[in-house]
């Protein structure tokens, strides 16, 4: 059977939601369409959703249509959750774009069709509302043609033949056009079909559904299973299976799926045979995989255009409970909120007003009290402007890892390019993949304002490691110190830039106000141009993030901002904005560009303008275009080689009759034992964690959030070190609604307890469970909890004990010494 992925994407209140209740009707999946106004159509079934009339988050449908299975995206309309649409799109096969009858093309109809576009996504137009229509189709279709696409034509024989030279001489020559030429310009985006209906009367719904049957797009997917996920929610991870087929109890790399599920209509249920096949989406369990992941043979896929560029903080009543598990679970489900918090509190990126009260509300269900929000504040970035060198090294006792690179300037929304040059041969493909996997993940900060680097091409150019001593996060450590390295070097020189976020906009407003909002608009530093009442233009949005406000009071309420796309522009006020900032890199820990050598049986910290003194592979420069990187080498050295060299540290000018003769050992009878050995467990620790950061001083004076997340970083390098397992608890139980989760931070678990269950009751049942499998070590104070694991075997240590061996472990000395304050 053939199977579509099919996107559905509109403007606000273009009938979106009606359209895919009279597919499913129509297709005979459901009996009777449910409408917006009555609030009981089958996929906004949100509370919120259905309060508002809109759709916010992305929801999915299965049906058949004679003999194709279609797999339907609906997707938020409202500008406010444009990323929420564009992870639906990533997973489309198809997009079908929707333009209201009443309003014709629309401006974020537009944004639409231009993500459509850079995506490469083949699309059908569906005129909607044509039984409300001010306009004929003609008119429409001139619209849509002037606006979007020349090539939009409807689905008929002369007007198809206009579009292509090659069609055109095809209906000449034969009076009609190939189903598979046609096809084929659509897959290639050379041809929009346009269809007119009503999706509420059910008008053009069959002819829409016999267009997605026959023309649409026919992929060759590899055999390899692979995927990508592209949602994430209570369900679990939503995918897209592009490769091989996707099985449930399926073991891929270090992943298990334990459940694949699809929908049949808005009802998910168990996949048939349980797999799925390549081009259908799915619905996963046993992961803790989020959106933009991957599996398998899938390569990494592009993340989000349509990202938030306004930041806000949480204001939460005092007394409240932790929010650290509602935030992480919001954060799971949505990466563009892009949750971080430190001492001054938690902050998270928003789109607009409609969002925030959306997420206002969310908070509530789940925490079950009200936050406010502050003023917003624009996200920065940064980039560089020329190439540079950095430099990395990490040597503490027992570790060892160095790293260089050159870091230079990509294209404008290319985001972290990383890529190694140097040979496998010198140096290992298991130390590369370590640092390539370093770099791709980290979330890499400039050294200007601490905003996000972006826009940088990350290219490997030399590494060495050990074959004993380079373990865990070394190279990880080693990497990232040296892009900070590079960055430091880079504002030395003059070479940061500081990047914006600039917004084009549109204002509507009557003729007699255009001067006054004109002048205001220019004062904020605004491009213009003016055309039938209407103001149309692009500015920081620093400057224009508040201008509803001005503009209803400059036009007597009666003016309309609509703010539309942002983009990134290096900024003319770098200077000031970096001094508001008020940003130290040297002082941000969690990001140093120092170095750590080791000499005397210890680790040293050497600051990052003299750590290229220090390094142990030989320098090279950017205009150096024939150095040969550095690494490891296995040597294989000759049996005759080894005897000379072992001679020559032996000394060979010893006098050979003078040399101790060896006594005659005399052969003692002994009785012979059988004797059965046991291999000893492997060893586990299991770890309170508010226990710990209630008692570590260098932790309980953060925000809890904060110390939680700095907890995690410090038993992730601790686990790595000792190569057991390792198991952090915390107490969610008082969190209301709230499921609990289990996910893995590199190797360390992480598991939050779910409500009604505290973290004693938790590690207590873990411990009956696993003590028979490992040396099970429970680190805490609580006496209480002590004395119980000690009863079921487990050996107890104390968080200061804890504290102490993580310091004598020397696996990240300086930073932990110094964050302690000791």
């Amino acid at each position: 059977m053939k199977h579509i992925v099919l996107s559905i994407l509109a403007h606000v209140d273009a009938g979106k939601t009606t359209l895919i209740e009279s597919l499913l009707y129509t297709s005979g999946m459901i009996r009777r369409s449910g409408r917006v106004d009555k609030k009981d159509t089958v996929l906004d079934d949100d509370v919120q959703e259905r309060e508002r009339g809109i759709t916010i988050y992305a929801k999915e449908a299965g049906f058949v249509w004679k003999d194709t299975g279609v797999q339907v995206i609906d997707t938020p309309g409202h500008a406010d959750f444009s990323s929420e649409m564009e992870r639906g799109l990533s997973a489309a096969d198809l997009a079908v774009v929707i333009v209201s009858g009443l309003d014709g093309v629309q401006s974020h109809t537009k944004t639409i069709w231009r993500l459509l576009e850079a995506a490469g996504i083949p699309a059908m137009i569906f005129v909607n509302k044509m039984d409300l229509a001010r306009r004929t189709q003609e008119e429409l279709l001139e619209d849509i043609q002037s606006q979007l696409s020349t090539l939009a034509v409807p689905l008929e024989a002369e007007q198809i033949a206009l579009t292509d030279d090659g069609l055109l001489e095809e209906w000449d020559q034969t009076g009609s056009i190939s189903r598979d030429h046609i096809r084929s310009r659509i897959a290639a985006r050379r041809l929009f079909p346009v269809f007119f209906g009503s999706a509420l009367h059910h008008e053009g719904t069959a002819d829409l559904l016999d267009a997605l049957r026959d023309l649409g797009p026919e992929k060759v997917y590899p055999e390899a299973p692979g995927g990508f996920v592209y949602k994430r929610d209570e369900a679990g991870a939503h995918v897209k299976v592009t490769g091989g087929v996707l099985e449930a109890r399926m073991k891929l790399d270090d992943l298990r799926f334990d459940q694949v599920k699809v929908f049949q209509g808005n009802r998910l249920v168990n996949a048939p045979d349980g797999r799925v096949p390549a081009g259908m989406t799915a619905v996963v369990t046993g992961t803790d995989l989020v959106p933009g992941d991957v599996f398998g043979a899938q390569s990494p896929v592009e993340g989000p255009r349509l990202v938030p560029s306004m930041a806000y903080e949480i204001l939460v009543p005092a007394g409240a409970p932790d929010l650290g598990p509602v935030m992480a679970r919001l954060a799971a489900q949505d990466p563009t909120l892009d949750i971080e918090s430190d001492r001054r509190g938690i902050r998270l990126r928003l789109a607009g007003e409609v969002q925030k009260e959306v997420l206002t509300r969310r908070i509530r269900d789940l925490a079950g009290i009200d936050v406010a929000f502050s003023v917003g504040t624009p996200v920065y970035r940064e980039t560089i402007a020329a190439p540079v060198m950095g430099y990395g090294h990490f040597e503490p006792l027992r570790h060892y890892a160095e790293v260089h690179l050159r870091l230079e300037p990509g294209r404008p929304g290319s985001g972290i390019v990383v890529d190694s040059e140097v040979d496998t041969d010198v140096l290992s493909p298991r130390f590369q993949a370590q640092i390539l996997s370093a770099l791709r993940h980290k979330r890499h900060k400039g050294v200007l304002s601490g905003s996000d680097l972006t826009d940088v091409r990350i290219v490997v150019t030399a590494g060495k490691g050990h074959l004993k001593h380079t373990e865990g996060g070394d190279f990880r450590q080693a990497a990232n110190r040296a892009v900070r390295q590079g960055l430091m070097t880079a504002r030395e020189a003059g070479g940061m830039v500081l990047l914006e976020p600039v917004t084009s906009f549109s204002v509507q407003c009557d003729e007699r106000f255009i001067g006054n909002v004109l002048y205001e608009l220019e004062k904020r530093q605004a491009t213009m141009q003016v055309e039938d009442a209407r103001i149309t233009g692009s500015g920081p949005l620093r400057n224009l993030a508040d201008f509803q406000n001005e503009l209803r009071a400059l036009t007597k309420g009666s003016g309309e901002l609509e703010l539309l796309e942002t983009r990134y522009e290096p900024s003319p006020d770098q200077e000031r904005i970096v001094a508001e900032a008020g940003y130290d890199p040297a002082a941000d820990l969690r990001n140093t560009p120092d170095s750590v050598f080791c000499a005397g049986g210890a680790g040293f910290s050497v600051s990052w303008d003299e750590a290229p003194e220090h390094m142990h592979i030989p320098l090279e420069t950017v205009t150096d275009p024939g150095h040969t990187p550095a690494g490891h080498r296995n040597s294989v050295v000759s049996e005759e080689e080894a005897r000379k060299a072992f001679a020559a540290v032996s000394g060979r000018n010893r006098n050979e009759k003078k040399a101790v003769q060896p006594k005659k050992r005399k052969e003692m009878p002994m009785d012979q034992q059988d004797v059965t050995l046991r291999p000893p467990k492997p060893v586990c620790y299991v770890v309170d964690g508010y226990n710990i950061i209630n008692s570590w001083g260098s932790l309980k004076s953060l925000p809890l959030h904060d110390a939680r997340q700095e907890l995690i970083r410090i038993l992730s390098s601790y686990q790595g070190y000792l190569g057991c397992r390792m198991i952090l608890v915390f107490d969610g139980w008082r969190v209301q609604g709230n499921p609990g989760s289990h996910a893995n931070r590199g190797s360390l678990e992480v598991v939050y307890t779910k409500a009604g269950q505290t973290a004693d009751a938790y590690i207590e049942k873990l411990v009956a469970v696993l003590k028979n499998e490992y040396q099970l070590h429970v680190a805490t104070s609580d006496g209480l909890i002590q004395n119980s694991v000690l009863t079921k075997g487990a050996r107890r240590i104390s968080a200061r004990e804890l504290e102490l061996a993580i310091e004598r472990s020397a696996v990240i000395p300086e930073e932990y010494r110094m964050h302690r304050g000791g």
